[in-house]
């Protein structure tokens, strides 16, 4: 067992870190412990150097400090509190970041301090006062990704990946960020000059985003929920309407009666289809690297091994509809084509039927707000 320090035990305890995963380091070089770290396949180290910020000796495997790293679980427990969430910009490099801390203002100094992304010429051009800066963050990161572009610099040493540069108007940023916000936000600083100023950045997207090709995608099945029933027919199209795959699926069990009163379809129809396991391979092939669109995508990804995993992306037409429309809950299919006025071809709530449907209502979705294919995908 290792020895660990009182302090060290009290740490590593609070955060759940099981002291069998950890390799006591005292005495050893870092190339010696982090050879065997490995060969052990522990977690973290104690007793390594200290590092420069705090003194802190306990490493993760990266070699990063487990208290002051950001890839932490610590920073990111930290991260939970923090209360500035700003929009900053450099002139120099001619793009944009989004960032959250506890100071904006000493962040910005720090940023400069060390030159991140290159440049030192960094500034806060909006900033406001958050609760639970992750989930606001977040939620705006997903409606401007297509603008992240990476900065790959050489600091302090090393090469470094910063992630969170982008470059678009930041009229398109501030939006995104104030679209996220809730009603406990405040406004802590503004200066409209910058502003005016960093709205003629050059947008760039990233060449993988450039590209949108949607498939569509539906399913019914034997019930709910998910890990005790079966897919019983699917349906795959393209952006265009072809029918891609369009297939009854044996489920390998009874369909229930109050199944079939919904979809129509007996144990008869589907006794000489395929099983799902079986069509896989063909439904990774359609989907991969596409953007597949589902209305309610927390219903049918539940019933793949992989949750359609092949994927690029998967766009919820339903939780876009719901935001489109400002409304909470429910929205059937139905309720939705019957807003867009659209005719159905074939009977609903049956796969090839419900899937163009859910075509028309994303397409009519895009039209209204092209954005929301980003504000309503997931990974």
């Amino acid at each position: 067992m290792t020895q660990l320090t009182i302090e060290e035990e009290r740490f590593l305890e609070s955060n759940r870190v099981p002291f069998g995963a950890v390799l006591d380091a005292n005495g050893l070089e870092k190339p010696d412990w982090r050879k065997l770290i490995r060969a052990l396949e522990k977690w973290v180290i104690v007793g390594g150097l200290p590092c420069e910020k705090a003194g802190h000796t306990i490493r993760l495997r990266s070699g990063h400090c487990y208290q002051c790293g950001t890839s932490s679980p610590v920073f990111l427990l930290r991260k939970l509190n923090f209360t500035n969430l700003y929009i900053a910009g450099s002139s120099s490099g001619g793009f944009l970041k989004l960032g959250s801390s506890r100071d904006f203002k000493k962040n910005i100094e720090t940023l400069n301090q060390h030159k991140y992304a290159g440049v030192d010429d960094w500034q806060v051009i909006i900033a406001y006062e958050v609760k639970g800066s992750e989930k606001i963050e977040f939620k705006t990161q997903r409606k401007i990704k297509r603008f992240f572009n990476p900065e790959y610099v050489r600091m302090g040493g090393r090469d470094i990946v910063c992630l969170d540069t982008f470059k678009c108007k930041f009229s398109r940023a501030k939006k995104a960020l104030t679209d996220s916000l809730d009603n406990q936000s405040r406004l802590l600083f503004s200066d409209d000059s910058l502003e005016q100023s960093f709205e003629s950045l050059v947008e760039k997207v990233l060449e993988e985003q450039k590209e949108r090709e949607f498939v569509y995608l539906d399913t019914e099945t034997t019930g709910v929920p998910a890990w005790e029933n079966k897919i019983v027919e699917i349906s795959i199209i393209d952006d265009e309407g072809n029918v891609l795959l369009d297939t009854l699926v044996n489920p390998e069990r009874e369909i229930p009666e109050e199944a079939t009163k919904i979809h129509g379809i007996t144990n008869e129809m589907v006794k000489t289809y395929g099983t799902i396991e079986e069509f896989i391979p063909k439904i990774n092939n359609l989907i991969r690297g596409k953007k597949l669109v589902i209305y309610n995508y927390d219903y049918d990804t539940e019933f793949f091994p992989d949750k359609l995993g092949q994927a690029l992306e998967i766009c919820c037409a339903l939780r876009a509809y719901q935001s489109h429309m400002k409304i909470v809950k429910g929205s059937s299919l139905s309720n939705a084509t019957n807003h867009i006025g659209y005719s159905w071809e074939g009977k609903a709530h049956r796969a090839l039927a419900d899937t163009r449907a859910c075509r028309s209502v994303w397409r009519w979705l895009l039209e209204q707000d092209p954005e929301i294919e980003h504000t309503h995908s997931y990974l």
